[in-house]
C-alpha cells in the first residue's frame, strides 16, 4: 500500500530530474554563469544526475541544432527519422538519443575527435577532450551515490531512483517527439 502511495511521488521527482537537464542545457549555452566554461562544467554537473544521459555530446551537436533548424544539416531530426509512430518514438527516441550523446562522450574521451569534427563547438579538441573525461567522472559520481542509497535502503534507490529515471526517459521522449514530429527539412517549419 505504502508503494503504491509513493508512486505518483516517484513520478512528479522525475520533473524534478527533467529539470536538471535543463541545467546543462542553459550550462551548454553559456546562461548559467558569466563564465561560459564554468557553466558547461556546473551544468553538466547537475545534468549528470540523469542516468545514461551525457549533456557533453548534447552540446556538440546542439549548437548546430540551433545553427541549422530544420534543415537538411539540422543533427536533431535524423536519428529517430527512422520511428514512424507515436509509440516508437515515445519509447525509444530518449534511449537512442541517449546512447549517441554517450558514444560521442567516451570518443571525445579517448582522444578520438572525428565523430564530432563537423560540428561546430567553441571549445578546441583538448578542451572537448577534458570535458568529455569531467562529463564521465561526473556520471560516476552520481551513479555511485545511486548504489549506496540502494545499498543503504532499497525502497529508497526504487522509488527515489529507478521509478523516477525510468519516467524521465518517456518524458524526455515526448518532448522529443513533440520538438521534431512531423516537420519538414524547411526553414521555419
Amino acid at each position: 500500500w505504502k508503494g503504491l502511495c509513493m508512486l505518483p511521488l516517484s513520478i512528479l521527482s522525475s520533473a524534478g530530474l527533467y529539470s536538471l537537464a535543463f541545467a546543462g542545457h542553459e550550462g551548454m549555452h553559456g546562461c548559467l554563469l558569466p563564465n561560459a566554461k564554468w557553466g558547461l562544467a556546473i551544468g553538466m554537473f547537475f545534468s549528470s544526475a540523469i542516468m545514461t544521459y551525457f549533456d557533453l555530446g548534447l552540446c556538440v551537436r546542439h549548437w548546430d541544432h540551433h545553427k541549422y533548424t530544420n534543415t537538411e544539416k539540422d543533427p536533431d531530426p535524423k536519428p529517430t527519422a527512422h520511428l514512424n509512430t507515436w509509440w516508437s518514438r515515445l519509447l525509444l527516441s530518449r534511449i537512442i538519443f541517449n546512447w549517441l550523446y554517450a558514444k560521442l562522450v567516451f570518443s571525445m574521451a579517448l582522444g578520438k575527435l572525428e565523430p564530432v569534427a563537423h560540428h561546430y563547438t567553441p571549445y578546441s579538441p583538448q578542451q572537448l577532450t577534458s570535458l568529455a573525461r569531467l562529463n564521465i567522472l561526473y556520471s560516476m559520481i552520481w551513479l555511485s551515490a545511486y548504489i549506496a542509497v540502494t545499498i543503504i535502503y532499497w525502497k529508497l534507490g526504487l522509488f527515489g531512483i529507478l521509478i523516477p529515471s525510468t519516467v524521465l526517459l518517456l518524458m524526455s521522449s515526448w518532448q522529443s517527439y513533440v520538438d521534431h514530429a512531423g516537420l519538414g527539412s524547411e526553414l521555419y517549419r
